[in-house]
């Protein structure tokens, strides 16, 4: 599969693209009178998405390194993999031969915060932030740059056990047995100051050693203190619309479930 309409040369394909990264926001300072007056920037500059931003790599801690993976490599690394998860511009999820998962992410639009900051680092970020909090979530292996523009991906070990979603059509579930398990994770998560936006049954993973945790974790957010009622809410909301789409109405206690994360 080609990923991009010119592969770039291989040579020192695995050197960290510490310099690239650099280069990258050297282009992004050069372009700053045009950008600064687009509305995408005002709204990056009012969240405080900017500040801290332009500084490269190696002047700023990173959770992982960075390497680029060359269309070979990737070709290599995806042969006989099952696809788990499409759009319309392909691939997004890759399970591969041995068990780890490779997960890409593109960058959609010219101007956008994912330009500072991509979804990948996000993901990589706050899968780390979990396991510091002593959340099950999946072991991130490797951070690739593809040779597609604004293309990453992420290697990782996916979270043992099965989704919360996938146990509901068990013969035998129960939605009273298993409900004060989710509303204690769901209460975790809000005392521990996580916005989690993607918080759904398809994100959370029942271990074999009955644990609960999270997949997909890359729409998150930790803040310094616990939520408040209206982001708990809004929480719930999400988790409510999910409920509406998978048509879960008639199985689902969503009335229960907001009425103790309320309390």
């Amino acid at each position: 599969m080609l990923l991009g309409a010119k592969a770039i040369a291989t040579t020192n394909h695995n050197k960290p693209i510490a310099s690239q990264d650099c280069a990258q926001r050297l282009a992004y300072i050069m372009l700053f009178p045009i950008i600064s007056t687009t509305p995408a920037w005002c709204i990056l500059k009012t969240f405080g998405i900017i500040a801290g931003h332009f500084a490269c790599p190696m002047t700023r801690p990173l959770s992982m390194q960075c390497s680029r993976l060359p269309q070979v490599d990737f070709n290599q690394l995806t042969l006989g993999a099952q696809v788990l998860e499409a759009d319309s511009y392909g691939a997004k999820v890759y399970l591969l031969t041995d068990g780890n998962i490779l997960k890409l992410f593109r960058r959609k639009r010219l101007i956008s915060s994912a330009l500072l900051r991509p979804y990948s680092r996000r993901f990589i970020d706050n899968a780390l932030q979990l396991k510091k909090l002593g959340i099950p979530t999946l072991e991130v292996l490797k951070y690739f740059t593809l040779d597609a523009p604004g293309m990453t991906a992420v290697l990782y070990q996916p979270l043992p056990g099965e989704t919360l979603r996938q146990l509901s059509r068990q013969p035998g579930f129960s939605w009273q047995k298993h409900l004060p398990e989710l509303v204690a994770l769901i209460q975790q998560l809000h005392r521990s100051g996580i916005y989690f936006r993607s918080l759904h049954l398809g994100n959370i993973v029942v271990t074999p050693q009955q644990q609960w945790g999270l997949i997909d974790v890359a729409d998150m957010r930790f803040l310094r203190a616990p939520l408040s009622a209206r982001l708990v809410r809004r929480n719930v909301q999400h988790f409510a619309r999910y409920i509406g789409r998978e048509q879960l109405g008639d199985e689902f206690p969503l009335a229960e479930l907001e009425r103790a994360l309320s309390r």
